[in-house]
């Protein structure tokens, strides 16, 4: 307890004194003996006392109360002790008021708040002026036939200086506080404005005291203290508008109560309280206009605030990134500072989220984002661009010391370890730093930081992949990523076009026989084709095939359903699928459905499937093949004899054509070893019951020797060139549109 006090001490002598000189100031009003001033500044004292420091501040008040009557207005001991509690359990219960009405913070500047205090200052005069009325009619300086007058006066003075005092006192204190936390920042208009708004109330003073000598509408003058004061209220931080209100008052209140400059004093109880009702509306207006802006300028801030920044981490997000980001690029173009660009992406975060959930996964990235933003130096910046993805802007950084910089973010995470229920996780991270030119833009370096990020993480984690413009795998890399966009937006707008290539027989007539394989081609904005080669690889890469491959799918079934002529001469039609697509149940039910819907036989769809693609995930694959040939349709293992152990697989695999590797196919007439093997595939395929296809037929001597071994069927260039479905059925499409 004794701690406590000491520790207060500050506090309870500051409000003593401010008591005492409000009492001094309030003696001025007072003619005679037992004369109830108009305006009570200590009232406002109290007030704002037991809100900002609680209960314990009634010490100060009531040391402030006993010092003020002393030095300023003598008083009786009777009517001192009435004093002493009329002015320490007002504010009490007008602050036991005010904190009862719900969550109400004074300490912030809202409409709410100074409503609260308009309700407590009016609580506070209630209370002071019962109990000090009750000690004037105790020491005779009022009879209770004045009880009612002098009540209402009283009243009037507390609640007048509670309402002038409190919210100017508390918002003093506000800005007390901001300033030592850091938060200089006041002003929102410009210093030339807010000095000339200031000089503003000595211009009026002396405005009135030359009019008051000449002339007698010097009432006129009362509405430039309110428009300075509204003037305030839209342009200048709270604390102004409260302290300029107060203290403005205050002085046009002593002038009038001693009679100054013409101002006659207030004769009776009506009087004052019209002119107290005048100074009221002068006081609570510019209150209420000022909380009511502030709190619009607070939540657009609030608005702005989440608008550039991540609400888990509170850092910038991208957004932001790309703002500030762009302004040091325009800087830079002038003043010629190296600046350096890092994308970090923690390695291994789906653990923790998958072990241990994503609220715990959101409390690591706080933490990761805390030790990322406390190693930045001055002028540095980091982002969050979400997921487990961060950028960071090194300013007046070489490539050189922006590897530094990096490698110090990259050990501090390293060395960072997060528990979470005795469990630890140790984490790692793969940074790409890229130096930044001023001349290209942010998206640009941006995906380039990301892709050297990207590379860092392919070549083991862990580590900085420093990259810059016009490297060559940087530039590979950027291409597949621009591919993505590409081919997201050919099946966003059906770019793509479906080919095929006939697939002949070669141990009987292909009279009459619609065997064929569907390729795959893009359309550019051009309208130029594009051969797989192009896209397929960033497709594979991205995780995109199976998107492509529902796409094949639907617009092959899709088109052999709207040529039922083209339908009834297919004899097979082939559709290569992904390894992807193998292993995803909803695409089994999707391409089951397709059949259902569009009514094309099953018995005439063969799906296609890698070697590699099937040897990857067995399981899954003989999973998918046994529930496809209930529904009728046949198997080829595409590119046989690619993979490793390709015969004892193939014993495990229930297809109906090998298609052997081209590999072999394209080289038989020159090079016996190949030769041997395209024998070895056809005899064995053949004995365990599978017809075989052969891929790259390029001229009529490999044809001539693959029907010389007795392979089945044959595939390429020299049978048959890729063309376009319509083109392939051109006579029987012809038919059908006839």
């Amino acid at each position: 307890m004794e701690r406590t006090l000491v520790r207060d001490l500050p506090v309870l002598a500051v409000v003593a004194l401010l008591y005492a000189a409000g009492l001094g100031c309030s003696a001025l009003f007072h003619a005679l003996p037992g004369d109830v001033t108009p305006v009570w500044p200590p009232a406002g004292v109290g007030l704002a006392a037991t809100l900002l420091y609680g209960r314990r501040s009634a010490l100060g008040i009531g040391l402030g109360i006993l010092v003020g009557h002393t030095l300023f207005d003598p008083v009786p001991p009777l009517f001192m002790v009435f004093s002493i509690t009329a002015n320490t359990l007002a504010p009490l219960v007008a602050t036991e008021c005010i904190r009862h009405l719900g969550p109400v913070d004074v300490l912030s500047v809202r409409v709410r708040n100074t409503l609260a205090l308009v309700l407590g200052s009016c609580l506070l005069g209630v209370v002071s002026a019962l109990c000090g009325c009750l000690g004037l009619v105790a020491i005779s300086y009022t009879k209770w036939s004045g009880f009612g007058g002098a009540w209402l006066l009283w009243w009037v003075g507390d609640f007048f200086g509670a309402l002038l005092f409190a919210p100017a006192l508390i918002c003093t204190v506000i800005s007390f506080r901001r300033y030592r936390a850091g938060n200089k920042r006041v002003l929102q208009a410009p210093m030339p404005e807010v000095l000339f708004w200031a000089l503003s109330f000595p211009a009026f003073g002396l405005l009135t005291w030359l009019l008051s000598r000449h002339s007698p509408h010097i009432l006129a003058l009362s509405p430039l203290p309110l428009a300075l004061f509204l003037w305030s209220a839209f342009r200048f931080a709270p604390v102004y508008t409260y302290l300029s209100v107060a203290l403005t008052l205050l002085g046009i209140l002593i002038v009038t109560a001693l009679g100054l400059k013409g101002l006659p004093q207030p004769g009776n109880v009506g009087d004052t309280a019209v002119l107290m009702l005048f100074f009221c509306t002068m006081a609570v207006l510019p209150q209420l206009v000022t909380a009511a802006n502030f709190e619009r300028r607070y939540f657009e801030s609030k608005l702005i605030y989440r608008a550039n920044h991540d609400r888990l981490t509170g850092l910038r997000n991208r957004n932001a990134f790309e703002e500030h980001t762009s302004a040091v690029l325009k800087e830079a173009r002038t003043s010629g500072e190296p600046t350096a660009m890092a994308y970090l992406d923690l390695d291994q975060f789906k653990v923790v989220n998958d072990t241990c959930g994503h609220m715990v996964g959101d409390h690591l990235i706080r933490q990761i984002s805390a030790v990322a933003e406390g190693e930045l130096q001055g002028g540095d910046i980091v982002a969050r661009m979400g997921g487990d993805e961060f950028a960071v802007l090194f300013r007046d950084c070489t490539p050189d010391e922006a590897l530094k910089r990096a490698d110090t973010l990259r050990r501090h995470v390293e060395e960072f370890r997060f528990s979470w229920k005795e469990r630890m996780f140790a984490f790692t991270v793969s940074i790409g730093v890229l130096p930044v030119d001023p001349e290209l833009g942010f998206n640009k370096q941006l995906s380039m930081a990301d892709t050297a990020c990207f590379q860092a993480k392919e070549q083991g984690r862990n580590r900085i992949k420093l990259v810059r413009l016009g490297d060559q795998d940087l530039t590979r890399h950027h291409d597949e990523v621009e591919w993505v966009v590409r081919i997201n937006e050919a099946l966003a707008k059906n770019r793509f076009c479906l080919y095929c290539q006939p697939i002949v027989p070669l141990q009987h007539s292909a009279e009459d026989y619609r065997h064929f394989e569907i390729l795959l081609r893009m359309l550019d904005d051009r309208g130029n084709v594009l051969l797989p080669g192009a896209f397929v690889p960033a497709a594979e890469r991205y995780h995109l095939m199976s998107k492509v491959d529902r796409w094949v799918v639907e617009h092959t079934l899709q088109w052999l359903a709207k040529h039922p002529r083209a339908l009834q001469a297919t004899s097979m039609c082939s559709i290569n699928l992904s390894g992807p697509s193998l292993s995803d149940d909803s695409f089994h039910k999707f391409l089951k459905h397709l059949l259902r819907t569009h009514g094309v036989p099953a018995e005439k769809i063969c799906l296609e499937i890698t070697e590699t693609a099937a040897i990857g995930d067995l399981g899954q694959a003989n999973r998918f093949i046994r529930s496809m040939r209930r529904e009728g349709c046949r198997f080829a293992l595409d590119d046989f004899g690619s993979g490793l152990a390709s015969f004892g697989y193939l014993k495990t695999l229930n297809v109906d054509y090998l298609k052997i590797d081209g590999a072999f196919v394209r080289d038989i007439a020159q090079a016996p070893v190949d030769l041997a093997m395209v024998k070895s595939i056809n005899e064995v395929g053949h004995v365990m019951g599978k017809k075989t296809i052969a891929e790259y037929v390029e001229s009529e001597e490999i044809r001539t020797k693959l029907n010389e071994l007795g392979v089945d069927y044959a595939q390429g260039y020299a049978v048959g060139r890729p063309q376009s479905l319509d083109t392939y059925f051109a006579e029987e499409t012809t038919h059908h549109h006839a």
